[in-house]
């Protein structure tokens, strides 16, 4: 009996150890939260720059509408498909919206990505981009 008895305390024991832990780690993560939500507060939430064509899809040599949003407003934007040197330039109305219909080249039957590209400092850097299919 006394053999399972200290074994029973060492079982206690060590249970006990396991819920420290565990509230330890929990009280932790509340305080991690706590911290990341207090350096948060008063900082702008970044939205997610999106492009989108229609209509979906397109029917081949025809000018598709282009259109954006989550962009920077006043912030200009060169807006195009890879490969093709003639990108539109457009700036975001106060929303951080723009639309427009894309004419800078005749569009074949295939997949194109068109990107929306937005400078950071002497930089460009690539905002965001979509497939759409010409049919």
């Amino acid at each position: 009996m006394d053999k399972n008895h200290r074994i029973s305390q060492i079982l206690n024991i060590g249970l006990a150890v396991l819920l420290l832990i565990a509230l330890a780690v929990t009280v932790y993560s509340i305080n991690q939260a706590r911290s990341l939500q207090s350096e948060a507060k008063g900082k702008p939430t970044q939205t997610l720059a999106t492009l989108s064509v229609t209509p979906d899809p397109v029917p081949a040599r025809t000018n598709p509408t282009v259109s954006g949003t989550g962009f920077t407003s006043g912030k200009e934007l060169l807006v195009g498909i890879p490969g093709d040197l003639r990108f539109t330039r457009m700036t975001p109305d106060s929303t951080g919206s723009f639309s427009f219909v894309y004419t800078a080249r005749e569009l074949v039957p295939a997949t194109y990505t068109i990107e929306a590209w937005g400078q950071r400092g002497k930089n460009w850097e690539l905002k965001a981009s979509t497939l759409f299919v010409v049919e």
